[in-house]
């Protein structure tokens, strides 16, 4: 059972460390992409998200999904007053002939690794485990793999993405990385009358160059790796990396020739495709919620106990500190207006015998 606590700290996030290859040079399957075309606005779309996260949950290391909001659609949000998810990257693969091949458009439907099916890339809802499964089955001739990093005083991702290739590849290829979020609360239309609907995969960002994909940096002939390196620079955006993964996917082709040959995922902040076993802060401690306008919540795991806190502004000043004594899983809350934080951007630091690690919190 947890131990809730309320007093004047709060602590948090992330390590983990690797250092071998990160993608495998056996002959494996095709993992599975599926781009969801979905928006705030859309009544149905909730049905698609509870399909999408049952084959994910279903599929896991296999079939990874990414959610797009394009901005030519009127489906897309804001809702009565919620959020705006919408990102015109997909507007290109939301606009026929690439999307359906002149099929209506409509949501939610989505890709699925961009296979085009009696001629349509559109996949209704119902189409998507079935196709997923098939896609499987068959054998890929690039296996890919990826790590990400995060550091929260620069606020920079840095993602690696390593392709090995099992078999010769003649087509041009191409890499997406894209990042997505989880758990973005807001309205949804279909959903009720709540504002508290929690979105998934939400497309945030695309790190590489290109519409379709960047051009691989070297041959992508049988025994060949090719690594490539992007950022993202989340200053001005302020996502909440904790809830952020990073999707990378291999592609031949451009415009209607484009298809996905094989993808993987990883957490934004520490994540890896290593067969390493990390510990990652992300599962040891939750900060919620973030950003605030009161309380602050930190929520340590089970393995997760003692530490010093440390709160740092913009500058670099420490304007609180407190060395904590507490039990493994408790959870620890405060009010900002106790520790007198104003509006603004500020670090938070926590560190034990296991822990040295900072993140962004960000108090309205």
């Amino acid at each position: 059972m947890k131990k809730t606590i309320t007093l004047f700290a709060m602590g948090v996030l992330s390590i983990g460390s690797y250092a071998q290859t990160l993608v495998s040079t056996a002959p494996s399957n095709r993992n599975v992409i599926i781009e969801e075309f979905t928006g705030t606005n859309c009544p149905a779309c909730p049905s698609g998200h509870s399909v999408l996260s049952g084959i994910l949950t279903s599929n896991p290391g296999k079939v990874f999904g990414i959610g797009y909001s394009p901005t030519n659609s009127s489906l897309t949000g804001p809702y009565n007053g919620g959020l705006d998810l919408t990102n015109p990257f997909s507007n290109s693969f939301y606009t026929n002939p690439y999307y359906g091949n002149g099929d209506g458009r409509s949501m939610p439907t989505g890709h699925v690794n961009r296979t085009k099916y009696g001629g349509s890339r559109k996949s209704s809802t119902g189409d998507w485990a079935a196709r997923a499964a098939d896609i499987n089955m068959i054998s890929s001739p690039v296996n890919v793999g990826l790590s990400s990093t995060y550091d929260a005083v620069t606020d920079m991702v840095d993602v690696t993405v390593e392709m090995y290739f099992t078999a010769d590849v003649m087509d041009a290829a191409f890499v997406t990385v894209i990042l997505t979020e989880d758990d973005i609360i807001t309205t949804q239309s279909g959903a009720g009358t709540a504002a508290d609907y929690n979105h998934k995969h939400v497309m945030r960002a695309n790190l590489q160059n290109g519409q379709w994909g960047e051009a691989l940096t070297g041959t992508t002939t049988q025994g060949s790796l090719v690594t490539m390196t992007f950022s993202f620079d989340n200053s001005s955006t302020n996502y909440v990396i904790d809830n952020c993964d990073i999707t990378a996917f291999v592609s031949t082709g451009t415009d209607d020739n484009s298809e996905i040959l094989t993808g993987s995922a990883a957490g934004a902040n520490g994540g890896s495709t290593a067969g390493i076993t990390q510990l990652s802060a992300n599962n040891q401690i939750k900060v919620f919620p973030n950003p605030t306008n009161g309380e602050i919540n930190i929520a340590l795991s089970e393995n997760t106990a003692s530490g010093l806190v440390s709160i740092l502004n913009l500058a670099g000043q420490v304007v609180y500190t407190n060395d904590l004594n507490v039990e493994a899983g408790a959870v620890l809350t405060f009010q900002k207006s106790d520790l007198n934080l104003e509006a603004g951007t500020y670090f938070v630091s926590f560190t034990n015998e296991s822990i040295v690690a900072t993140k962004k919190l960000i108090i309205q």
